[in-house]
């Protein structure tokens, strides 16, 4: 994240009724509002790099390059994930389905099992070059799968990659506040906050469910479609999918 994009966190004019107190995932640090939050931990390390965002790639170096690995332990719940978000993606009939770009694509789960099947050409974006490395194992054979981007998210230049597609995102969903997770460096947030967000960029949300029959142990799942109008034009159909239920943003 640049100086720019911390800025901009700090100086978001967040309404009331989204600046209340969260907490961290330990339970050891409550934060009274969201500018405290970013206040605390929008912070530089040694090698004056945003902690923020150095802090979840050191956590995503440590994890397994396997569908368990992906889902902290989870993989149980991936046949249910991938039913659900391929309902989501063909119900909406308009979508082109020329091209997917898969963000925080890990080993290409989501690209196996829900994007190969419904796309023509898909791309993986993540950050963690091991990750990657076995993507690039799993589809040595499949010639749809174009590029790998081994990049974040936050550094990555998605001008021309979108043609005024829906965008689809997956979010863990708090009921109340919100929850920084000190292992992973994502915040967990409310239905409420996430559309503020959405507003903040120019998107609109044109369709929205609450992710069924998952262990109510978890976080609620909520899966959005959002709208934004493209600033260039594109010759390619593209839809933008993310594979990740927390946001490091």
């Amino acid at each position: 994240m640049t100086d720019n994009q911390k800025e901009q966190h700090q100086q978001l004019n967040y309404p009331k009724s989204i600046q209340v107190k969260g907490t961290d995932s330990e339970g050891t640090i409550v934060y009274k509002n969201l500018n405290e939050l970013w206040s605390k931990e929008l912070v530089n390390d040694n090698n004056n790099d945003l902690k923020w965002y150095t802090s979840a790639a050191d956590y995503w170096k440590s994890v397994d390059a396997t569908v368990d690995g992906m889902l902290g332990g989870l993989s149980y719940v991936s046949d249910t994930d991938v039913e659900c978000s391929n309902k989501f993606i063909t119900e909406m009939t308009s979508l082109g389905r020329g091209r997917a770009l898969d963000c925080g694509a890990g080993i290409g789960r989501v690209t196996q099992h829900l994007l190969l099947p419904l796309f023509e050409k898909v791309d993986l974006l993540e950050q963690n070059p091991l990750f990657l490395d076995e993507a690039k194992i799993i589809f040595k054979d499949e010639k749809r799968v174009v590029n790998y981007f081994a990049v974040g998210l936050q550094d990555f230049d998605f001008k021309d990659k979108n043609n005024g597609e829906p965008i689809k995102y997956d979010y863990n969903i708090a009921k109340k506040g919100f929850i920084m997770d000190k292992q992973d460096s994502s915040v967990t947030r409310t239905d409420e906050h996430l559309r503020y967000l959405f507003s903040q960029a120019d998107a609109t949300v044109t369709k929205s469910i609450l992710q069924p029959n998952f262990p109510k142990s978890l976080f609620p799942v909520r899966l959005y479609a959002i709208n934004s109008t493209p600033t260039t034009t594109s010759t390619s159909e593209t839809s933008t999918t993310t594979t990740s239920e927390t946001s490091n943003v």
